[in-house]
């Protein structure tokens, strides 16, 4: 388990991936519905907006696979996007209307589609009752939206133009400036690519190597990206160590 302080000020808990979640990450990494399932699971503090979930999930690629994110065609360095998150308006706004109150405030969910109005939705206290919008269903957002005034559709449409450019977060990849944004479906893509830095093959391949070393298959599998290259490194540093000897007893 991971601890953080985020810049909102907010203590929070998260998950440490091992080798084996990167694995079943690889896995389901085509299917955009289960990335998003499996990224909410790292979260053990809830009632995180996506700002903020995007900041753990940097914090636990770094402590758990490492900084430097090493793709094809470039890499980066995660603390790069980090820091444009080092400063999260609070945007958080009540309107009100005929004794009701709608609470606004950042999307909170990881979407496979692009956010409208109603994802800015934080809870809305209908007749007295709160209503947790963002745990409800596709249809029932659409239901309760329809069911508003318009001047607060109007004011919620609002709401949404001003804020909807600071999910955009730019940062520099070898001079030229990158705008990652957290709306579009690319965004899952980018993350699921980010947490799963193997494949099958070097899955099995590193097991198979430590584990002629280290004889515990499952502590293995509960370490990090980061502990198995750094075994990995070790052992490669052991065996030429040992056939360098050889050669000098030889």
């Amino acid at each position: 388990m991971l601890g953080l302080v985020l810049p909102t000020s907010k203590s929070v808990l998260l998950k440490t991936l091992t080798i084996e979640n990167c694995k079943e990450l690889y896995y389901i990494q085509d299917n955009t519905d289960a990335v998003i399932s499996y990224l909410d699971n790292l979260f053990y503090t809830p009632d995180l907006n996506i700002l903020e979930k995007l900041y753990c999930i940097l914090h636990i690629r770094d402590l758990c696979v490492g900084n430097v994110v090493e793709l094809r065609d470039y890499s980066f360095d995660v603390i790069e996007i980090q820091n444009e998150l080092l400063e999260i308006d609070d945007i958080r706004t009540v309107l009100t209307f005929n004794d009701n109150t709608i609470t606004l405030n950042y999307p909170k969910n990881f979407i496979s589609t692009t956010f409208y109005e109603g994802h800015f939705i934080e809870t809305i206290i209908l007749d007295g009752e709160t209503i947790d919008f963002c745990s409800l269903s596709s249809t029932e957002q659409d239901l309760i939206f329809n069911y508003l005034p318009l001047e607060i559709k109007a004011k919620i449409n609002e709401f949404y133009k001003t804020h909807i450019s600071k999910l955009e977060i730019n940062f520099t990849l070898r001079g030229d400036n990158i705008k990652l944004i957290l709306y579009d479906s690319f965004f899952i893509n980018f993350l699921a690519t980010m947490l799963s830095p193997i494949d099958i093959r070097t899955y099995r391949d590193y097991m198979f190597i430590l584990s002629e070393r280290m004889h515990d298959i499952t502590f293995l599998q509960k370490s990090t990206f980061l502990d198995i290259r750094d075994y990995m490194d070790l052992y490669v540093k052991e065996n030429k160590e040992r056939n360098d000897e050889m050669k000098k007893k030889g």
